[in-house]
This record gives structure tokens, C-alpha cells and sequence, in this order.
């Protein structure tokens, strides 16, 4: 049976769908960026939503590098400390 690109298209949406609910326990439809971007009337709103979005998450990067640069160096310090002890 063969589909047209929109159908095939269709169906493989509705299975990533279907996985990020199986994953997550959430519909995506019900996630609170949807609803945002059920918001929006124009390509601009849109674009600065996901540009809003997209900074966030740098952001967040950057304050998980500091973490875990300050993690690793904690561990490097316990695992020298560890290594050397005389007990």
C-alpha cells in the first residue's frame, strides 16, 4: 500500500505524537509551548516565541556548564584527597 507524502507524513507525525505521550505522560498538544504558540496570529510572533525559547535554553546551558565544571572540580579534588590519604 502506497501513501502520498502527506499521508506518509501523517502518520509518521502522529507516531512521534504518540511516543513523546508514551515518554513523557503529556499529549503534546497540552504542553505549555503549544499553547503559546496557539497564540500566535503572525510568522513574527512566532519567530520571537522561538527565539524566546531558544535563549532560555542557552542560558540554561551555560548555568549547567558552570555546574558541572564546578561539580568536576569538586570530584577531582575528593578523588586526589582519596588517592593520597595515609589511613
Amino acid at each position: 500500500m502506497s501513501h502520498s507524502p502527506s499521508a506518509s507524513f501523517l502518520l509518521i507525525f502522529d507516531a512521534a505524537l504518540k511516543d513523546y505521550r508514551n515518554q513523557t505522560g503529556m499529549d503534546l498538544v497540552d504542553h505549555p509551548s503549544a499553547k503559546q504558540l496557539e497564540e500566535c496570529n503572525y510568522v513574527d510572533s512566532i519567530s520571537t516565541l522561538l527565539q524566546e525559547h531558544a535563549q532560555r535554553f542557552r542560558d540554561f546551558r551555560g548555568e549547567k556548564g558552570k555546574i558541572m565544571k564546578s561539580l568536576e572540580c569538586a570530584v577531582h579534588v575528593i578523588h586526589t584527597l582519596h588517592k593520597h590519604r595515609s589511613w
